[in-house]
């Protein structure tokens, strides 16, 4: 992955919205880590033209479930007769078990998750708006 690619995921940019600004504005013209909210907000704007389809932004993850979403195929390797309620107890119990700091790393994810999430559902309910708008001054001519 490229590295300006990670440093505009890490701050909460979309996978897909990070590719296309990296293609659109090459490194090292613009700083990548300062993109305007007006430039993601054009591409958002861009691609809902393209496909018609606005969907919601996919949920946040809690620092426990960013633990088991890394440690569970794993377990599910050395375990495989593990039903879906026995991984789920055990998870708890190892992510219980974790110390102060490695609890920290996966809580630090999940804030950055949820400050992907906020600002996902922001640009999603402008759209809807907008959407709304268009549909109201479309009926109502």
């Amino acid at each position: 992955m490229n590295s300006s690619i990670g440093i505009l995921i890490a701050h909460g940019i979309p996978p897909g919205i990070a590719n296309a600004l990296i293609e659109k504005y090459p490194p090292p013209v613009p700083d990548l880590t300062k993109v305007s909210t007006q430039l993601i907000k054009k591409e958002l704007k861009s691609r809902c033209k393209r496909y018609r389809k606005v969907v919601p932004p996919s949920p946040f993850l809690t620092g426990l479930q960013m633990f088991s979403k890394e440690k569970s195929p794993g377990i599910m390797e050395e375990n495989p007769t593990l039903n879906m309620d026995e991984l789920n107890n055990l998870l708890t119990k190892m992510y219980e078990q974790l110390g102060e700091e490695q609890r920290k790393a996966y809580e630090n994810l999940a804030i950055v998750d949820h400050k992907r999430w906020e600002m996902e559902m922001r640009f999603y309910e402008h759209f809807v708006s907008e959407a709304s708008r268009n549909d109201e001054d479309a009926s109502s001519s």
